[in-house]
């Protein structure tokens, strides 16, 4: 029994205690993939239904990409593990530029890190950090979801398929330093080779530049 809500489902668990489990996910769509996961009351898990097959549920547990090597990983940062279920992974094949449209980071960029996520999460209600990757005012690069592939929160209605960086700082108020220019640049560099991703205006755009998105980001100077 599935019973689709604006961002919600309540599916009965056959093998468990009688009633309903309710499912979480940031996009409506994304429950439809989702008709063998569900969340116990105290952490999310995934469990097959009786009649599906085991090839469909080792093919439904997707492989986590490794990021790349000139990349701070989620462990190194001290992320939180994502507290209800995110979307299934898809086919890259675009990506925004975005900026914090706040302080530039103070040197700790872990505890920037984990302030953004903890933000996206206990107070934006999603599964995660919105951001696939960040760059940091040095220029080092740090990953965010556990998936680049995975879609992210950071660009409505236009996160499909699309990877997101956010450059910490506010380029409202001031000039990109150099090395985190170069940080970026060689993010787009490596997705563009890893997934290929067209390298032109059409698939590389700031947020600003994606239908239904009203925002100043990723700032004049970034932008």
């Amino acid at each position: 029994v599935f019973a689709e809500g604006p961002l919600r489902a309540a599916a009965l668990d056959p093998d468990g205690p009688v009633g309903a489990v309710e499912l979480a996910a940031e996009r409506p769509e994304a429950l439809r993939a989702l008709t063998v996961e569900f969340l116990s009351q105290a952490a999310p898990v995934e469990r097959p239904w009786r009649s599906r097959p085991r090839v469909a549920i080792e093919q439904r547990r997707d492989a986590l990409a490794s990021p790349p090597d000139f990349v701070v990983d989620r462990a190194q940062w001290g992320a939180r593990e994502p507290d209800k279920i995110c979307n299934p992974v898809e086919q890259v094949y675009r990506f925004t530029v975005h900026h914090t449209a706040s302080r530039a980071d103070d040197g700790d960029m872990a505890r920037r890190m984990r302030e953004i996520q903890a933000y996206h999460m206990d107070v934006k209600g999603w599964c995660d950090i919105g951001y696939p990757f960040a760059v940091s005012s040095t220029g080092q690069v740090y990953q965010g979801r556990n998936d680049e592939r995975r879609p992210g929160a950071h660009a409505g209605r236009n996160n499909g398929g699309n990877i997101g960086v956010a450059v910490i700082g506010n380029f409202e108020e001031g000039p990109v330093p150099e090395a985190q220019f170069d940080g970026l640049v060689r993010l787009v560099r490596w997705a563009v080779d890893t997934h290929g991703i067209v390298p032109d205006r059409e698939h590389i755009r700031g947020h600003r530049e994606w239908p239904t998105n009203n925002t100043l980001c990723p700032g004049a100077s970034l932008f």
